[in-house]
């Protein structure tokens, strides 16, 4: 299946990532998981959907925190967890946290939004991002080794070259596969060995109230 989301990292090389779209008509959501090299990534990216409204923000409350806590892969395990990092990369402002489970291999989760709407009195984004990437077993992940993981995320047609078939596809897919794709996510980690996350697809669009007055379908 066609998408957006990028991951350059070395270890991801010639990967086809597991992907999963999920479109209504105020939002865009994308999962893709990438597994190569002993390395795995999760990662979930959200837009703001401007199909018939431009009053349209993400209400994005997730913390890096949090999000260790979406993901099936870490349900019921010990998570020592470091303190939370600021970096900006070519993408976007990143906020990311090292992590590790119980004999588990080191992890770094992220989170990432841009495209802030001025109109909006929240100044919320119209475009978020959020996942976690585990290194292959052995191998740390200090700041330098984070940073150089976070510059190879990216966005087609934002910070990346779009690499599908199908824009449009990828955009908008087949309305009829969605919600059966979105229940292959949530119950990954009763058929693939603890992937996907519960909460896909999130429900995180909102239609704002312009200054004066203006909202929804009066706009």
């Amino acid at each position: 299946m066609d998408g957006l989301i990028a991951f350059d990292a070395p270890v991801f090389k010639s990967v086809q990532p597991k992907r999963v779209t999920h479109v209504n008509s105020i939002q865009r959501q994308e999962y893709a998981r990438f597994e190569g090299a002993g390395a795995t990534a999760e990662v979930v990216l959200v837009q703001a959907r401007h199909f018939f409204l431009e009053n349209v923000s993400l209400n994005f409350p997730q913390t890096t925190e949090n999000v260790i806590g979406l993901w099936n892969a870490f349900k019921g395990k010990d998570i020592k967890m470091a303190k939370a990092v600021w970096y900006h990369p070519e993408l976007a402002g990143f906020w990311y946290r090292p992590f590790s489970a119980a004999s588990g291999p080191s992890c770094i989760a992220f989170t990432s939004e841009w495209d802030i709407h001025a109109a909006d009195e929240k100044l919320r984004p119209d475009m978020a991002l959020l996942g976690y990437y585990c290194a292959p077993k052995g191998q740390a992940l200090g700041p330098v080794e984070a940073e150089k993981v976070i510059d190879t995320i990216g966005v087609g047609g934002v910070n990346k070259s779009f690499r599908g078939n199908s824009l449009e596809l990828a955009m908008a897919p087949d309305p009829n596969q969605q919600e059966p794709l979105a229940r292959l996510v949530r119950g990954a980690s009763a058929s693939g060995g603890g992937a996907g996350t519960d909460y896909f697809p999130f429900n995180m669009a909102e239609v704002y109230t312009i200054h004066g007055g203006c909202s929804g379908t009066d706009c």
